[in-house]
């Protein structure tokens, strides 16, 4: 009986000494500022951005500004300060039903958004010239500049007896959509002036190829 309750308290203290061991590790490498891939380790340090949109102070402007400044960007007023300019063209929603409940009504639904944008590298001349025919031409669809999109979607229940509940659900999950667009649209730039190398100046003309990023958050359960 002993024996077995020596062998058992002698187990727990290797336990928890190896728990502990783990932690005084993820501490240590915390403080000396380590950051696992991924993270939001400021990886535009010193780009400097300008935004245009014809609602400059809506929500999911401040959201992207937000990211911007958290990824070590600068957001700039004017273009001609900036080496990314970043055009927000349209933003868009959609929903459908995905099940019914007893009743025969919708109570699960995917709500889906979708962000047409340009992104143009304005620390390259060939780059800043495009810009400058497309603003003199003031369309969105000249063809000069090609345009981008991002689209997001999360599922969210609706309980026709809860009204107040399922609107919150609603503006939750839009909220959500927002954020998922805004990180995903600064992963997007992050990509492009490593890429590009923005912060030291080199030109290259390969971003402005098309591209477009599907991001799906795993239904409720």
């Amino acid at each position: 009986m002993r024996i077995n309750q020596y062998l058992e308290m002698n187990f727990m203290e290797k336990r928890f000494s190896k728990i502990l061991l783990v932690a005084l590790m993820i501490v240590g490498i915390s403080g000396c500022g380590f950051h696992l891939r991924g993270t939001d380790g400021a990886s535009l340090n010193g780009t400097r951005l300008s935004v245009i949109s014809q609602t400059p102070y809506g929500e999911f402007e401040k959201r992207l500004n937000q990211r911007l400044s958290a990824s070590g960007a600068k957001v700039v007023s004017s273009s001609l300060q900036s080496d990314w300019q970043i055009e927000l063209i349209e933003l868009s929603y959609s929903q459908q039903g995905v099940s019914r409940d007893e009743t025969g009504r919708a109570n699960e639904f995917v709500m889906m958004a979708k962000l047409d944008y340009r992104l143009i590298n304005l620390s390259d001349s060939k780059g800043r010239e495009l810009n400058d025919k497309v603003s003199e031409a003031n369309e969105t669809d000249n063809g000069l500049l090609p345009i981008r999109s991002i689209t997001a979607n999360q599922s969210y229940y609706q309980d026709y007896r809860n009204t107040v509940g399922s609107e919150t659900q609603r503006r939750e999950t839009r909220q959500a959509l927002l954020t998922m667009l805004s990180s995903q649209l600064v992963r997007q730039i992050e990509t492009l002036a490593r890429k590009n190398g923005s912060n030291t100046g080199s030109s290259n003309t390969n971003n402005l190829n098309t591209s477009r990023l599907n991001i799906s958050s795993p239904q409720a359960n």
